[in-house]
């Protein structure tokens, strides 16, 4: 019985010879020996996969390069044009609302003080001198 992966290039080459793959992916007519003992590189599978018009991790599973698990896992949706604008809209007003609800205080911010303490002279004058120290007396 052949292994997965020899299967699997069976079935997307139309049973074509090994070398007659290798041939079509550009590698060495030799390379196919090693494949019946140890799956090919998963470059190799990738350019089967091309070359034949094949799904790529259906190659990378018969190799065993990936789990079934790996393959099914959700993947987060990260395509913003896939999502229309009224589910974008809801999104963000989910969102909002719940800022909005965890905020104790709300004011605005109009004096220096409302950004928390204000330095005094002193906090610049040391500040002024770590500067100094640290770049060396040539500063």
């Amino acid at each position: 019985m052949d292994p997965a992966w020899i299967t699997w290039i069976n079935e997307v080459s139309d049973n074509a010879s090994l070398r007659q793959v290798a041939l079509k992916i550009g590698v060495a007519p030799s390379t196919p020996t090693r494949w019946k003992d140890y799956p090919p590189r998963m470059d190799a599978i990738v350019a089967i996969a091309r070359a034949y018009g094949a799904p790529v991790a259906d190659g990378l599973l018969a190799a065993g390069y990936v789990t079934e698990g790996e393959l099914r896992a959700p993947r987060p949706e990260r395509d913003l044009g896939r999502f229309s604008a009224t589910e974008l809209l809801a999104e963000l007003t989910q969102r909002v609302t719940a800022d909005e609800q965890n905020v104790t205080e709300q004011r605005p911010i109009t004096e220096p003080g409302d950004y928390g303490e204000e330095p005094t002279p002193d906090d610049y004058d040391l500040a002024a001198t770590r500067i100094a120290r640290d770049r060396g007396p040539d500063w």
